[in-house]
């Protein structure tokens, strides 16, 4: 997860924390918990872990050890990004509607 955060914060992208205050703040831990997080004597919950996946599209399986990979190749994506490529397959979806 301090990985995540480090790679997040140094990302500067549209839509995500700027700092290890906002990444905690975002999923619920509590910024001042910051140095005991950091030293170990503190972990995050699955909650917190969840949240941080969902607001970054990490891979969980990375953020356990499970996998090599922080992403998935699906979602290496800012969630602007994501949304711009969503509402482009709508437009192509809905084009196609029309030709109907």
């Amino acid at each position: 997860m301090l990985l995540l955060i480090e790679w997040v914060v140094a990302q500067d992208n549209e839509g995500w924390p700027n700092s290890q205050s906002e990444f905690l703040d975002q999923i619920g831990a509590y910024a001042g918990n910051a140095g005991k997080l950091r030293n170990g004597v503190r972990g995050f919950t699955v909650d917190q872990i969840l949240a941080a996946a969902e607001l970054t599209g990490a891979n969980v399986n990375w953020i356990f050890g499970f996998e090599k990979n922080m992403f998935r190749e699906d979602k290496k994506q800012s969630p602007l990004d994501r949304l711009k490529a969503a509402v482009i397959e709508v437009e192509k979806e809905l084009q196609v509607k029309k030709r109907r």
